[in-house]
């Protein structure tokens, strides 16, 4: 029920971001632009969705979408093996409104509405694949926004005031996509601590960090 509430609210308000755009080539300057700003949200350690996904995973995971996955909910042999459903891969919001946001406007300019809908299913297909396979957190709004704008590349006819700030809103987004992605690279990994065992018999298998706590004893 949460997660068809978050679907809702998030492809509801990305309906009314479509109804803002009042002319077809309003779409250019938007895809570009949260295509670099999506790069340095996720790449970026200062921006505050990495210091939310970081130090306060819980918010971010009870406004984020899950893609769920059934897992044994013991690896003890003498437990019974009835399978849970645990989050797989989370899928923020911003990518939810703005997918709505593009195909209203998509649909509003009567453009590529099922040719881009085509492409984009086996695109963020690939893309999921890849973040579950690297175990990385990757931009979606960078295939979303690529997407869009290859499909619909014809549509557009910009005249020179536009062009100009096209190339205005392309640099920007080259800047802040490229500087987030920068940090990212050159960031030094972050080394936890150990965590020790208070059980008297012996030390604690380690915990990867977003796993289940241990069940109590009791």
């Amino acid at each position: 029920v949460a997660q068809l509430g978050l679907m809702i609210w998030a492809t509801g308000l990305g309906y009314l971001v479509g109804l803002l755009l009042k002319d077809k080539n309003l779409i250019l300057p938007v895809a570009v632009f949260v295509i670099g700003f999506d790069m340095f949200l996720i790449f970026s350690p200062i921006s505050f969705t990495s210091k939310a996904v970081e130090e306060r995973s819980e918010v971010f995971q009870t406004v984020a979408m899950s893609v769920p996955s059934a897992q044994q909910a013991s690896e003890s042999p003498e437990a019974p093996r009835q399978p849970q459903v645990q989050p797989l891969v989370f899928v923020g919001p911003a990518d939810l409104i703005f997918v709505m946001a593009f195909f209203v406007s998509l649909f509003r300019f009567k453009m590529r509405v099922k040719q881009t809908a085509l492409w984009l299913l086996p695109v963020l297909a690939l893309y999921l694949l890849a973040v579950l396979l690297w175990a990385i957190a990757l931009p979606a709004l960078v295939p979303i926004g690529l997407t869009v704008l290859l499909v619909n590349r014809r549509e557009f006819d910009l005249n020179g005031e536009e062009k100009k700030g096209l190339l205005a809103v392309t640099i920007i987004s080259i800047a802040i996509g490229g500087f987030g992605l920068f940090q990212k690279l050159t960031a030094a990994p972050k080394e936890e601590p150990a965590e020790l065992s208070t059980q008297e018999d012996g030390p604690a298998a380690p915990r990867f960090q977003g796993s289940p706590a241990p069940a109590s004893q009791d």
